[in-house]
């Protein structure tokens, strides 16, 4: 009875074992197959964009990544509008050479479109697939236009007063201002191909022209101003100042002849007064042995021709000689260093450098 149930089981069990067999090979050799979803076809294929709206789509882990990814799209799609604004103009000059937009400024330019925030926007759609986001991301143009119109406003308001200031103040006490007028002028004109290009429907011709206007007469104002010296003068001194005028297109008169009314007006004279004292200065430096060093303090005093003083500045300089101490005061090596790094209006004025409120200025 045994032997009959023995051979039974050992017959049900080797009857499996073929089966078991398939099953286990089928297992081991069959490769394992991942099950991927089609991309949507609004991500494959993006909306175009409308007068109203931009459209962006974007991939990533997260929905935050997916969506920087779309909005960073159309921000690349308005820089290359921009750029082909750009292509054209950089290249235009204005008088005396200005370019009206710089290099430096397309520069920035690019840089603020890829920083523009993109607050009026939604996601108009999204699905996860294959552990993936996927969002299709669209951006209201007429509410980023108005935005950036509004930021346009203030600046140019800005200008408008910094140019109000202007005019109202002596020729030579404007070339302080130019600076500060022309970067300001320069952040404005970076703004309009931004805006031109968010909403095609926007005329810059009047922003431009305001612009252009300021530019053209602070080109011109150097060119109304001249330059005489008072008697007396240091002769070193006076040709170092002499030199970088010039070289700003400052014409320098040896008498007031002959002149217009309105270069009597803006005709300014200079007064050169400079003291000097020994100064010791200790040093291993076996070269500066025997040298023998001047503190010089020079002041500087730029009237009109009625004798109101426009500026007035005090500058310090160190000259070093290896031959005397005359040598040293009459050297003007550093006090040329100190026009070149400050600029000759600067030095004269005091104005927009690196000098205390006193204009004392130390180099």
């Amino acid at each position: 009875m045994k032997t009959k149930i023995l051979k039974h089981g050992l017959y049900h069990l080797f009857s499996t074992l073929p089966l078991l067999s398939l099953l286990g090979g089928c297992v081991a050799n069959s490769p394992q197959k991942e099950i991927t979803e089609p991309i949507p076809e609004w991500f494959m294929n993006t909306p175009n964009d409308t007068g109203n709206f931009y459209f962006g789509v974007g991939e990533g882990r997260s929905k935050d990544v997916a969506k920087n990814v779309a909005l960073n799209d159309i921000a690349s799609r308005i820089s290359v509008t921009v750029k082909s604004t750009l292509s054209s103009e950089i290249n235009q000059k204005i008088a005396k050479g200005k370019e009206l937009i710089t290099r430096n400024s397309q520069q920035k330019l690019l840089a603020q479109v890829k920083a523009i925030e993109f607050s009026n926007y939604n996601i108009d759609k999204m699905i996860v697939q294959n552990n993936r986001n996927y969002v299709l991301v669209k951006v209201n143009r007429i509410a980023l236009y108005k935005k950036r119109l509004k930021k346009l406003n203030v600046k140019m308001n800005a200008i408008n007063a910094q140019w109000a200031r202007y005019n109202s103040l002596p020729a030579f006490n404007r070339l302080n201002e130019v600076k500060l007028i022309t970067a300001a002028v320069d952040e404005v004109k970076v703004m309009l191909p931004v805006i031109s290009a968010i909403y095609t429907s926007f005329n810059d011709a009047d922003y431009r022209g305001v612009l252009n206007q300021y530019i053209n007469e602070m080109l011109y104002l150097k060119d109304s101003i001249v330059a005489l010296f008072d008697r007396g003068n240091p002769p070193e001194i006076e040709s170092v100042i002499k030199k970088h005028l010039s070289q700003q297109g400052i014409k320098i008169l040896s008498s007031t002849a002959n002149l217009s009314k309105k270069k009597r007006e803006n005709l300014i004279v200079i007064k050169v007064t400079s003291k000097a004292v020994p100064k010791q200065i200790r040093s291993t430096n076996r070269q500066l042995k025997n040298a023998r060093f001047a503190k010089l303090t020079i002041t500087l005093t730029t009237s009109n021709l009625k004798k109101n003083v426009l500026a007035k500045n005090i500058v310090s300089v160190t000259n070093i000689s290896q031959i005397s101490y005359a040598d040293a005061v009459s050297q003007t090596k550093k006090f040329d260093g100190l026009i070149k790094k400050k600029g000759i209006i600067a030095v004269l004025s005091g104005v927009m450098s690196a000098c205390t409120q006193h204009h004392d200025c130390k180099f």
